[in-house]
């Protein structure tokens, strides 16, 4: 099929992109609607194509103009509304008019709750819908909202449950456990769950080291437990000291890698004296500080560290 190489191919020059645009061939044009390089003018002109397939492409590109999505948003083909739900490059309006449209569709209204361009508003109005009750609403939108970083804590913290007895609430605990903007205290609880340790340590923020630092002095339990899971040994080190800390936490921080989160730990541990001797000459304040809470400490020693 004439024009058909170069419309796959992502190294094709956009203005030959956008002539391929026009091809008589459906086929062609689809596959222009998939390629990451087509300009968005082009893919603005196809969300108008006869043929569905094509328009579903388009609806699915993160290169298609927010004019064209919020046009595609009453297609009357619901595959393409739900693409177009899905597409992060929707508009925050086009998004609730989908959402709120007489019979949308289940689909639909997932697609929406877990886009992370939708507004608080639309995604309050998809776990609480005015017309029927929130116990009520679907498994997939809930599991949608549990993943969408864009959800409020307050929703996100409503949304977990201990009791695990349905696989509804399992798939809801998974999708939190996976979501970044999950608040600390819920990624604790869920931490608390074996099955989703390793899923709440790899979805950890990577900029929340200062927000977790403010946290790890105060931290009890189950957060201190989370803390000490931590990819930034400052807030290891610091979990050692708090109120939280236990027996597990120490001796697992003691072996840490890092070696001044392995030394707060022992400082705050160990029953040797000739260690702890050598702690209280540290420069490091988190070693000395861990050295006074040491009980095996004697008073007199405590009283020259401190």
């Amino acid at each position: 099929m004439l024009g058909e190489s170069a419309a796959r191919d992502p190294r094709t020059r956009p203005a030959k992109l956008a002539r391929l645009a026009r091809s008589r061939h459906p086929d062609v044009r689809r596959f222009i609607a998939e390629n990451p390089s087509t300009p968005s003018g082009a893919l603005g002109q196809l969300a108008d194509d006869p043929d569905d397939h094509v328009v579903l492409a388009v609806a699915q590109s993160s290169n298609v103009p927010a004019s064209a999505l919020e046009r595609l948003s009453n297609h009357a083909d619901v595959a393409v509304r739900e693409s177009v739900g899905r597409n992060p490059a929707t508009s925050a309006a086009a998004l609730h008019a989908i959402a709120n449209a007489k019979g949308a569709t289940e689909r639909e209204q997932a697609a929406v709750a877990a886009n992370p361009s939708a507004a608080a508003e639309t995604l309050y109005g998809l776990r609480h819908p005015r017309n029927g009750f929130a116990r009520d609403v679907p498994k997939s939108i809930l599991v949608a909202l549990a993943s969408n970083p864009s959800s409020s804590e307050d929703a996100l913290r409503h949304l977990f449950g201990r009791d695990e007895s349905t696989p509804a609430q399992r798939d809801i605990n998974a999708a939190l456990a996976g979501n970044p903007s999950t608040p600390i205290d819920t990624r604790a609880r869920l931490f608390a769950i074996e099955a989703y340790r390793d899923a709440v340590v790899a979805s950890e923020p990577p900029r929340a080291t200062k927000h977790r630092l403010t946290l790890a002095r105060s931290a009890s339990g189950e957060v201190a437990q989370l803390l000490a899971k931590s990819p930034a040994a400052e807030v290891r080190r610091t979990v050692v000291l708090s109120r939280g800390a236990d027996d597990t936490i120490f001796a697992e921080l003691a072996c840490d890698p890092v070696r001044e989160v392995a030394l707060v730990a022992r400082a705050r541990t160990s029953t040797d004296g000739g260690l702890l001797e050598k702690y209280a000459s540290s420069s490091d304040g988190m070693v000395l500080e861990a050295l006074i809470r040491n009980p095996t400490l004697a008073p007199a020693k405590r009283a020259e560290v401190a």
